[in-house]
């Protein structure tokens, strides 16, 4: 989730996707996940953003500020905004092993009476003892929108109970090691530079994908993430930091990307800082099923 915020600037992103409401007797998958992401919202709202954060992040996170970022170090430096910041989450799925998941939805940033919205991307972990902590939060700003008051759940995600979970873990299906994911990573951004956006994520889009650019809602499905990207454009390029991985069948990368747009000045390329969230397929496929970019300073 990235609540990204400076003294006065928040940026964050989300999914939402086709699915079914999480069951409220999910007490293993997304039912906690979102429970521990509301949670997470309402200490922001009561205690304020930098405690909250604090207590959530994992001793590993990464935030952006606007590129990657250590999160708890971050915070511990950062991040004394006097406004409110709150948020809900509209999108939530699972790992098929339970360890690994992700939230998205609508934030909203107040401070002296002027407010800012977004949404915002999430990676959490779940340790062993059960408890969800956030590794990895991005998004970006946009016009303003409702927070949201349900939450949808990927057709493939996981909806099991803890016991569930421990015996599909023994034979669940593996997106593959870090230097796996980080290998298709980095092929696809090969095929942004050569093909350009829209053949390249043609070639690797879930059906249920959510797009998320700043300056607009974000766009969910693939139809219509790959004319939203086919409709604009221009010359790409992508630059992959690093991919995390569960045990089952999601993982995440992030990196930077930068695009100039055809027909513009040479001094009009976009730079984003991405969180690429990954899931394999039951025909071994890997799909992106959200990518949320946060704009970085334009280079000089």
């Amino acid at each position: 989730m990235i609540r990204s915020a400076a003294t006065f600037l928040v940026c964050i992103q989300a999914v939402s996707v086709l699915a079914q409401t999480a069951p409220s007797t999910d007490v293993g998958g997304v039912a906690s996940l979102v429970a521990a992401e509301r949670a997470f919202a309402k200490r922001s709202v009561d205690t304020g953003m930098k405690p909250a954060f604090l207590a959530n992040l994992a001793d590993d996170a990464i935030i952006f500020r606007p590129g990657p970022v250590p999160g708890l170090a971050w915070f511990k430096d950062h991040g004394g905004a006097q406004g409110t910041l709150d948020w809900a989450p509209d999108l939530a799925a699972v790992a098929n092993t339970g360890d690994l998941g992700y939230t998205s939805g609508p934030w909203s940033y107040t401070e002296e009476g002027k407010s800012i919205y977004g949404h915002f991307a999430t990676v959490w972990r779940r340790d062993d003892d059960g408890a969800w902590k956030v590794v990895a939060d991005n998004g970006a700003r946009h016009e303003e929108v409702k927070l949201a008051l349900s939450v949808v759940v990927p057709d493939w995600a996981t909806q099991a109970s803890d016991t569930d979970v421990r015996v599909a873990s023994q034979k669940a299906l593996s997106i593959g090691s870090e230097a796996d994911l980080l290998a298709t990573d980095r092929a696809f951004g090969a095929r942004v530079a050569k093909e350009g956006w829209a053949a390249a994520l043609a070639s690797c889009v879930a059906s249920d994908i959510r797009w998320c650019r700043p300056g607009a809602l974000p766009v969910s499905g693939r139809t219509r993430v790959l004319e939203a990207v086919a409709s604009r454009r221009g010359k790409a390029s992508c630059t992959s930091l690093a991919a995390r991985v569960s045990r089952g069948d999601l993982g995440y990368t992030y990196g930077t990307t930068t695009f100039h747009p055809e027909g513009t000045p040479a001094d009009s390329t976009e730079s984003l800082a991405y969180l690429r969230i990954w899931r394999i397929r039951d025909d071994g496929k890997r799909v992106i099923v959200l990518e949320a970019a946060n704009p970085m300073p334009a280079k000089r």
